[in-house]
């Protein structure tokens, strides 16, 4: 009964260690993160943005599905009190569709990225740690993804499939992780042979556990940066698409926005202002957000 609690009290003092490590290591990085003041922009603007679109519902002003087709004195409305960003050729409130195409942009984004990030940082780590043949299977995989132009590709997998969300945001991730690949599988190819992963081949540490427990945590960062910045990549895909007409009709989206106010835009120049505002914005935020997380994960960079 002793020993148990005895390595009861163990396992929570190692909780404990663990937490104040991370806490540790987390402010050491928003420190080095607020130095980059667009950095910080680019985030306040991101958290703007996800703020909105989760509380679309709550704050939107009108329905952004609402048609007024039989009152004519309610299409192509300037921005105004009502309406503050105007109408478009449907009586459709800009502003509302606006909060709610947030939701299809962050969510596409985020998803698409998580989607590279998982199949790249997977197929480049085995690719770096293994080697020889594995390495240039992997490797001519990659190749062959890279001289297939990726938005044509995307273009006619999503037109063939259907531009479902959930297919937009497959499709989209699934075609954009030969970048990450490449960075964690040149990660791992410096970090196998370190006295640590040594260290642990001596003493018996399996394959799994060196890969993901000892190289992963050191060998991640460039990975996640690439990450961020292919969010930013993931929206302007996604908008093309819509602009197209190949995006998901029953969600309300910035790219279909755009393709709507095509036909009006010398009439009513806030339907292609606001939504091509709003995707610049974004974009440029991750962006910005990714300049700031290389300034703050860089090893080189740290030692300045």
């Amino acid at each position: 009964m002793a020993s148990d609690n005895l390595r009861i009290e163990s396992g929570v003092q190692k909780a404990k260690r663990s937490l104040k490590v991370q806490a540790k290591s987390f402010a050491e990085f928003w420190r080095r993160y607020r130095k980059n003041r667009a950095a910080v922009l680019g985030l306040s603007m991101v958290v703007a943005f996800g703020s909105m679109a989760i509380l679309a519902p709550i704050i939107s002003p009108h329905n952004p599905f609402e048609m007024h087709l039989q009152d004519f004195t309610r299409i192509f409305l300037p921005p105004d009190n009502l309406h503050l960003m105007g109408t478009d050729q449907y009586g459709r409130d800009v502003f509302s569709r606006i909060i709610w195409g947030a939701r299809v942009s962050l969510m596409v984004g985020l998803v698409a990225a998580a989607i590279s990030a998982a199949v790249g940082m997977t197929l480049g780590a085995i690719s770096g740690y293994y080697g020889g043949r594995v390495d240039n299977a992997i490797m001519r995989f990659v190749d062959m993804f890279l001289t297939i132009p990726t938005f044509f590709l995307i273009l006619t997998i999503v037109a063939i499939f259907g531009g479902s969300l959930t297919n937009v945001m497959l499709v989209i991730g699934l075609t954009i992780w030969p970048s990450t690949a490449r960075l964690m599988r040149a990660e791992f190819l410096s970090f196998r042979e370190k006295e640590f992963v040594q260290a642990a081949r001596s003493i018996g540490a399996g394959d799994r556990h060196i890969m993901f427990r000892e190289i992963a945590p050191n060998a991640i960062f460039p990975a996640i940066v690439n990450a961020s910045l292919q969010v930013g990549s993931a929206i302007l895909t996604e908008s093309a698409l819509s602009f197209l007409g190949l995006g998901d009709p029953n969600n309300v989206s910035w790219g279909f926005m755009l393709n709507d106010a095509l036909s009006s835009f010398l009439r009513a120049w806030w339907m292609a202002l606001f939504p091509g505002l709003m995707i610049t914005l974004v974009v440029i935020s991750f962006n910005l957000i990714g300049d700031g997380m290389n300034d703050a994960l860089n090893p080189y960079l740290k030692e300045r």
